[in-house]
């Protein structure tokens, strides 16, 4: 490759268009961020035909979470249902098993590498020249101190910093999601919506799950209180208390607690251990066999509670009534507004746990949670 010092926008059209050509996403995906991403890579499939993508999910952390097989168990799910993904790979317990990923992906031979991160920036650099020392090498990150050094150091590659670009107060990262991938990849497109279709069978089995809760007349409220940052979170405490004012608002209500698979034993034996008067209206549950679980539930309840993780996404996409609670540092992250969405944002600390009861119940009211009929 001839060195220059040129600075490109995106990534070459004739790469994108080869016969055969492969390209390797990398960033540390959660479902989240895929719900609002997929729609771009499937255009990106869609518009260049030939092109094989395969997608990196390795955050890349030196030290192992105890979520992270949840997630590879879930994503991978949702990565195998798409007919625009070919390859992916997961998040490796141990350092031999990131070796085996790269030899792997390496034997792929790629003709491109993009990859988009605000965190380990350096080591997703290191990775992706490792896997596809050849190719052309493509890179979103929060890197404006090393643009230099990336832009003009061996290879003419692009990197786009994140403080180049600037979101607009009060936008939202789909905003941002739309500009890099239209840029880089030159996508005929503008923003995409996110969307979610939910098998019928998935359907199915989630309305049998809870047949007995409908048979009492009941309707039920989704609360999801756990994140991967202790910020985010409710306690299981705070959301009994919560279910235990609700039902004095309403009577027929009943409430799924939704966890990640790491909790639900926890969980299970909390709501096992309820006063009577919440003897049978809560209930915990966790996608144990597929990911479409999740969106099932969540099209399924009547009202969603959500602190920020992918379930306030989902409800967002679904369209279901939904109170989101926030940290103000995250507004970006926000769900995408409409009518029936609410979001309580904590102040103070900014922790996810001062904000007040009687803020959530007020919001919850708000929309309809409580209503008789």
């Amino acid at each position: 490759m001839e060195q220059t010092n040129r600075i490109m926008t995106q990534i070459p059209q004739h790469i994108l268009e080869k016969p055969g050509a492969r390209l390797l996403y990398m960033t540390p995906l959660a479902l989240g961020d895929f719900l609002y991403q997929s729609g771009y890579l499937q255009q990106i499939q869609r518009q260049y035909p030939q092109l094989t993508i395969d997608i990196w999910f390795d955050d890349l952390r030196k030290r192992s979470k105890s979520w992270q097989q949840g997630r590879n168990r879930i994503l991978g799910q949702w990565l195998e249902a798409t007919d625009y993904i070919e390859q992916f790979y997961p998040i490796p317990e141990t350092s031999v098993e990131r070796e085996e990923a790269v030899a792997r992906a390496q034997q792929r031979d790629y003709d491109a590498v993009f990859f988009l991160s605000k965190s380990r920036v350096d080591r997703y650099e290191k990775y992706a020249r490792r896997i596809c020392p050849k190719g052309f090498v493509a890179a979103v990150a929060a890197s404006k101190n090393r643009l230099k050094r990336f832009l003009f150091g061996a290879r003419p590659d692009l990197l786009l910093a994140l403080e180049r670009f600037s979101l607009a107060d009060g936008a939202h990262v789909s905003e941002l999601y739309s500009h890099f991938f239209q840029q880089v990849f030159n996508l005929k497109v503008q923003t995409v919506k996110p969307a979610l279709e939910v098998p019928e069978s998935w359907q199915q089995r989630i309305s049998a799950r809870f047949k007995a809760q409908r048979q009492q007349g009941c309707r039920l409220i989704l609360i999801n209180f756990l994140s991967t940052n202790p910020s985010h979170d409710l306690s299981l405490d705070a959301v009994m208390s919560l279910a235990g004012e609700m039902l004095v608002l309403q009577t027929q209500l009943a409430f799924v607690l939704c966890v990640p698979p790491h909790e639900l034993e926890h969980t299970e034996k909390a709501c096992a251990a309820v006063p009577d008067a919440l003897a049978g209206r809560v209930l915990a549950f966790t996608a144990q066999e597929h990911f479409f679980e999740l969106p099932a539930l969540v099209e399924y309840c009547d009202f969603i509670l959500s602190v920020d993780t992918s379930v306030m996404h989902f409800a967002s996409a679904l369209e279901r009534p939904l109170v989101a609670l926030m940290r103000t540092n995250n507004r970006q992250w926000r769900p995408l507004e409409a009518s029936t969405t609410s979001v309580v944002y904590a102040m103070g600390t900014d922790w996810v746990k001062d904000i007040p009861q009687s803020s959530i119940v007020a919001a919850c009211e708000a929309q309809g949670f409580f209503h008789h009929g």
